[in-house]
């Protein structure tokens, strides 16, 4: 009625169309309890995933440098990449806590061991010396102005045995490289390391009991270093031989 004072509404709803209902705060905290459920349930089998790919990147990256000691012996009569580490020096023995240093202070002339391969164009990839499930203080990143043509130490995640291969009577009797051993914090996947045996085959050597990373060294300047390394190779070289 014109000029009342009543006022009618009209409803703007569609006929048929039901009004929707926002989410409550109860549904908003049942959402988020299901979400972190399920988040708990897939979390270990995304780690334990993680886990598995590194130690297949891992494997590759031992198998490379494999073919690349295997190149090298094949064109230096049988012998394998020198080590100022792996021989005795004129004052020190053997030092096989250092066989993971590849580039020493200096020039291009300074590659060592394992180094030689990437110096000599054997390796062309310096990932290839690092593995992705490190988590010590000698990843790739902290060495990469050296790669790109500076100077100074390279220390890379693989341990070298050194040797030589025209004098080994049974290949599969020890090892020529792994996982670094070089600390405890060092030893890559902590539980296990992958094995680069005499006939080049690479093997993963499960450290299940620990007994190998608990006997490695607490740090780099640990006076015992060398003996501790040298008496984890022994139990590497026993496994190997197995093939496990």
């Amino acid at each position: 009625m014109l000029g009342g004072s009543a006022i009618s509404t009209v409803s703007t709803i569609a006929p048929g169309v039901r009004r929707r209902k926002g989410f409550t705060l109860i549904d908003l905290l049942v959402s988020i309890a299901i979400i972190a459920v399920l988040m708990g349930i897939m979390l270990p089998s995304l780690k334990r995933a993680r886990v598995t790919a590194y130690q297949v990147v891992c494997s590759s990256n031992t198998r490379q440098i494999g073919l690349g000691l295997m190149m090298y012996a094949d064109d230096y009569g049988s012998h394998l990449p020198y080590s100022r580490f792996a021989q005795p020096g004129e004052t020190t023995g053997p030092q096989p806590d250092k066989t993971v240093i590849i580039r020493d202070i200096g020039g291009p002339k300074d590659w060592d061991g394992m180094g030689l391969l990437f110096g000599s164009n054997y390796l062309d990839a310096p990932k290839v010396f690092y593995c992705p499930a490190h988590s010590g203080a000698h990843g790739y990143n902290r060495y990469v102005p050296i790669w790109n043509g500076g100077t100074g130490q390279i220390v890379a995640n693989y341990q070298y045995r050194g040797g030589n291969l025209a004098h080994a009577t049974d290949p599969l009797q020890f090892s020529l490289a792994s996982d670094s051993l070089r600390t405890k914090s060092e030893f890559n996947h902590k539980v296990g390391a992958n094995v680069l045996r005499g006939d080049f085959s690479v093997i993963w050597f499960a450290d299940s009991d620990r007994s190998v990373v608990s006997s490695l060294p607490e740090s780099e300047n640990d006076v015992e270093a060398s003996a501790k390394i040298e008496a984890a190779w022994q139990v590497i070289d026993v496994e190997a031989a197995q093939g496990k």
